[in-house]
């Protein structure tokens, strides 16, 4: 019970960025030719927690799963991946929502919209807008397809459960140095942004300790 604080976990941002993963060192605990598994334990600040990334090589693409095992406090735990994948004057994005969040000071996340802007409308394929994007999309299903014709092939996502949010990111020359408008990412998420300040946690998972949590991420190739 009661509140607690986390510290900025980057020099360039004041706030608590991305959780702890991207930042730590992982393990490997088992591997083969077609599969990977890493672990990472965390056992500093408010959460102690073990978790787990395994990925896994089929003909068609590659399935990774995160699992995220509670060792301390009972607290709220979300999962979810910030890929990054190429970008061309040809690359088309489709994945389901029925609103957005908007972006404010510090990068925080904004009013939720019910309705999306026509740049911003991806229900239909439709490519990315020139400019900076910094968003969370609401109603997903957890299915998406990344289309890139410039490079032949077209990239199918699927998450188990379904993720019922995703953001998209393009970064901008005036914010990134050098930045090309040659890369975006589409990231999976388990819950909204911000739902550690919503009532009862938002979409996120009260986890007692022991108890674990496990999103999965697939990603196929199909060519044209």
């Amino acid at each position: 019970a009661g509140e607690h604080q986390l510290q900025p976990n980057a020099e360039w941002d004041r706030h608590y960025l991305h959780g702890d993963g991207w930042l730590n060192r992982w393990r490997c605990v088992a591997h083969s030719p077609t599969q990977l598994r890493l672990e990472y334990i965390h056992r500093q600040g408010v959460y102690l927690y073990t978790a787990q990334q395994v990925f896994t090589l089929s003909a068609s693409g590659v399935e990774v799963e995160l699992i995220v095992t509670n060792e301390g406090d009972s607290l709220p735990f979300g999962l979810g991946w910030h890929p990054y994948f190429p970008l061309s004057p040809g690359t088309r994005i489709q994945a389901h929502a029925n609103g957005y969040w908007l972006e404010k000071e510090h990068w925080l996340t904004g009013a939720h919209q019910e309705s999306l802007p026509q740049e911003l409308d991806f229900n239909q394929p439709a490519p990315l807008p020139e400019h900076w994007v910094n968003n969370g999309f609401s109603g997903w299903d957890g299915a998406a397809a990344i289309q890139q014709p410039d490079l032949g092939y077209q990239l199918l996502m699927t998450t188990e459960p379904p993720a019922p949010c995703y953001f998209v990111f393009v970064s901008d020359p005036a914010f990134d140095k050098g930045y090309a408008f040659d890369f975006f990412c589409f990231e999976p998420m388990s819950h909204a942004p911000d739902d550690h300040h919503r009532p009862d946690f938002g979409q996120l998972t009260l986890l007692a300790c022991g108890e674990s949590m496990r999103q999965k991420m697939t990603l196929n190739i199909q060519s044209y």
